[in-house]
């Protein structure tokens, strides 16, 4: 007996009706069918599979309820799922083995920071080169946390567009679009902000260290999972 009561049809948000207690994540993940990889968030879990939602939404091949999928969270191991319903940018998944209590509660608290509070956002006014689909494009970094960023883009991005933006003496960051509007988008980062580039940050935008030290505890909060 399936452990996910889904039917076997495309479906909506509200048809999620998993029988077993959930719980809210946010946990980034990247869903693998063969050569086709697409950037994700787990946004609530159970022991016995999980709600995902499509960071990227370009065009890829599509999936067919109840083939096999890996399931990546970032820097772990991947799960092996089955497809049991989607609609245009959320799907749920089945897990073959179901995963162990204590690692639901591991990933339950590490994402609990994130839940209860938005992570502080550093006002910035960088010049951000950002490279979409390989063309280059300036736009403005507007505010920068250790998630994601605000830009100004004069209606060049679209939701769920993968993108990677270099600021000002930085390494480059992967991520992709959660919002936009006519002039701003909302990027979040394919992995956290590390606490070196927060510093340089901080050093050419004359940050307060509370911000700086903010990104470190969310670090060490992050350490739960490694």
């Amino acid at each position: 007996m399936s452990l996910l009561r889904r039917r076997r049809v495309a479906a909506t948000d509200d048809d999620d009706t998993r029988g077993d207690h959930r719980v809210p994540v946010r946990i980034p993940v990247t869903i693998e069918k063969g050569a086709d990889c697409r950037k994700a968030e787990i946004v609530d879990l159970t022991m016995y599979g999980a709600k995902i939602y499509f960071a990227d939404i370009g065009p890829r091949e599509p999936l067919c309820l109840n083939q096999l999928l890996s399931v990546r969270p970032n820097g772990g191991r991947s799960i092996t799922a089955r497809l049991r319903w989607m609609n245009d940018r959320h799907c749920g998944v089945q897990f073959i083995v179901p995963m162990q209590a204590e690692m639901v509660m591991r990933f339950e608290a590490d994402s609990r920071l994130w839940l209860r509070s938005r992570p502080s956002r550093a006002q910035v006014d960088l010049r951000a080169e950002v490279i979409v689909a390989n063309k280059r494009h300036v736009f403005r970094a507007l505010d920068i946390s250790i998630g994601g960023a605000r830009l100004r883009h004069y209606g060049k991005l679209q939701a769920g567009t993968p993108l990677m933006m270099s600021l000002d003496g930085m390494m480059p960051l992967a991520g992709y679009v959660r919002w936009s509007d006519q002039s701003e988008a909302g990027m979040i980062f394919n992995r956290l902000l590390s606490v070196e580039s927060a510093r340089h940050i901080a050093n050419i935008s004359d940050i307060s260290p509370i911000w700086t030290r903010e990104v470190t505890e969310r670090h060490t909060a992050a350490d739960i999972l490694s």
